[in-house]
């Protein structure tokens, strides 16, 4: 019915159904339960995700309870979330670790490798500030691009002063870089075999991420050579009594070995141990692994590499147009055909010589990175697993974002376990910690 000279009302559109009112009750709900574990989530952040904010209540409920000195934070790499380190969250737990899954670039890992470490180092300050907690040593692990977001980070952590000690006023134990491209990913694998301008449709998918991943971000020193440089983030690197680097010998569609474990002339996507001179040091039916000494960095090796290729590809070239020359010349034996054939060897020429400078380039680049990252001592570990039909990346984690991701990826827990064991945590814990069992994610989304 409507009234003259009055608003008009739709009574059916404006009466509050139960459809409408679920979601009202429902986010009441939730939110009245996140104000009463405020204090125990530790993360403020009124932006964050429902998700992400049920992800730290489950993993901090009782962190305050837990009286241990330690701390380790878990970094996600490039479109990930704080669930898919969950199963190393628990390995970490039953440690007596205080444990924190950084949310803060949960869906926002494609606007550069540098907003992100600040995100999380602002983070990373803000948890170690607001834990009743009375704590004493600090451990990070970062997960692909996570591991390039703590090294970024660490240069903001680390003490101002000229001799730092500290990172985040706490001391630095174990710092651990899963399948990491600390030396990008364009010069590894298939990557370095495609038109460099293929590399471009990176930042069409990963936004700034991708072209800083693929060092095109800039024309002459690219973000991940600055960051190798940066001698303030060398320090607080140094500062870790245990460096570990983690990546897949084979079967990593997106980080290979040859940038994860820091060797730049390994570009292949299938590297043999023996070829590295491992040390089996966990085998299980569908795992192996194996740590791997430092490998010497140097630029006669590349150069060797490079010179082997060389001649491989410029006699196909030669006989080619040899070949080429003489049907022309027997068949045409024309002044056109013979001018056709000088400018196509030209052009030849010409591209040959602009693909080996692309890929002195990229060598150089990449030798730069390794030479200054491995100033410092590091611990590699190899993993390879059994089967190419699923995908070795997230398996080296046990990705275990929700139940089929831990079902699916679940043959790298013993993985996890060993990685959890190189970090050495015993000196760092107190002898007697209540045991916190943490909650599924899903079971918390399910409530």
């Amino acid at each position: 019915m409507f009234v003259t000279g009055g608003p008009v009302h739709n009574n059916r559109s404006n009466r509050p159904t139960q459809h409408h009112r679920a979601p009202v009750e429902r986010d009441q709900r939730l939110r009245k339960e996140f104000n009463d574990t405020s204090g125990s989530s530790l993360v403020a952040g009124r932006h964050r995700p429902r998700r992400a904010r049920l992800h730290g209540r489950a993993i901090l409920a009782e962190m305050q309870e837990n009286n241990s000195d330690h701390i380790c934070f878990l970094v996600h790499g490039l479109q990930g979330a704080p669930g898919d380190l969950f199963y190393l969250a628990n390995v970490l737990q039953r440690q007596r670790v205080l444990v924190h899954m950084v949310e803060c670039n949960w869906g926002r890992t494609t606007d550069g490798i540098v907003a992100g470490g600040e995100r999380v180092a602002a983070e990373i300050k803000q948890v170690v500030a607001e834990t009743k907690s009375p704590l004493r040593f600090i451990s990070l692990v970062g997960f692909s691009l996570g591991g390039l977001y703590v090294r970024s980070a660490l240069g903001t952590l680390v003490d101002n002063s000229e001799a730092p000690t500290q990172v985040a006023g706490l001391e630095p134990h174990a710092v651990v870089f899963i399948a990491t491209p600390h030396l990008g990913v364009r010069g590894f694998r298939w990557w370095h075999l495609w038109p460099r301008w293929t590399h471009g449709l990176a930042g069409l998918f990963a936004g700034l991420t991708g072209r800083e991943l693929f060092l095109i971000d800039a024309s002459h020193e690219p973000l991940l050579l600055r960051m190798a440089r940066d001698r303030a983030a060398l320090r607080a690197l140094d500062l870790f009594r245990i460096r570990l680097l983690v990546g897949n010998l084979c079967y990593d569609l997106m980080v290979s070995a040859g940038t994860s474990l820091i060797i730049p002339h390994e570009r292949r996507y299938r590297v043999s141990p023996a070829s590295l001179g491992g040390y089996c040091v966990l085998e299980s039916p569908h795992v192996r692994a194996w740590t791997i000494p430092d490998p010497s960095v140097c630029l006669s090796a590349a150069k060797q590499d490079t010179a082997a290729d060389a001649p491989t590809h410029g006699g196909v070239f030669l006989v080619l147009y040899l070949w080429t020359r003489l049907f022309m010349f027997l068949v045409a034996f024309v002044e056109h055909q013979k001018q056709w054939a000088y400018g196509r060897l030209k052009r030849l020429r010409s591209v040959r010589a602009r693909k080996q400078r692309d890929r002195d380039d990229a060598v150089s680049l990449e030798l730069q990175m390794a030479m200054a990252l491995d100033a410092l001592t590091w611990r590699r570990y190899a993993v390879a697993f059994d089967s190419p039909w699923i995908p070795a990346h997230n398996r080296l984690v046990a990705w275990s974002r929700h139940r089929l991701g831990a079902w699916l990826w679940r043959h790298g827990r013993p993985v996890v376990e060993q990685i959890v064991a190189f970090m050495d945590l015993s000196p760092c814990v107190p002898s007697i910690a209540p045991q916190v069992e943490l909650r599924s994610p899903s079971d918390e989304l399910s409530k």
